[in-house]
């Protein structure tokens, strides 16, 4: 049985919070939240898109170029994959020199590969499989 202690602080708290004026405010706020989703501007030679990071499944380095995978399709830019993972938050992860991969897109994980949501096979580094195993239970 827990004890409740009202203080004038409280109760001015609480006639905000029950005002009705307070929320169209909270409403517009998550509309705003949801609509700003984080993105990647990534160049392509013909045009520049902006991606929103929720999107992105896995990203491939293939020489100077990336290779970026999307339910929508892939695109190639010029860029290492060191410099784009900078724009990346904490539901990505390296599973291999050449490999970032999305934590939301994995289907399942094994000692040699993350198989993804698309059915694409991506290799994990020895010695990697700890820390993704971890990464995705974390998210999870």
């Amino acid at each position: 049985h827990r004890m409740h202690v009202t203080t004038p602080d409280s109760v001015k708290f609480r006639e905000a919070v029950d005002d009705a004026r307070l929320r169209p405010v909270l409403d517009k706020a998550v509309e705003n939240l949801s609509w700003r989703q984080r993105s990647v501007l990534v160049s392509t030679p013909d045009e520049d898109i902006k991606l929103p990071l929720a999107d992105i499944c896995y990203i491939e380095a293939d020489n100077i170029y990336l290779n970026i995978y999307t339910p929508h399709g892939c695109w190639r830019t010029r860029s290492s994959l060191a410099k784009f993972s900078e724009q990346l938050d904490e539901t990505f992860i390296k599973v291999h020199r050449s490999y970032i991969v999305s934590l939301k897109y994995i289907r399942k994980i094994s000692r040699a590969e993350v198989t993804m949501t698309n059915g694409a096979a991506i290799p994990i580094s020895r010695g990697m499989y700890n820390e993704v195993h971890a990464a995705l239970i974390k998210y999870l």
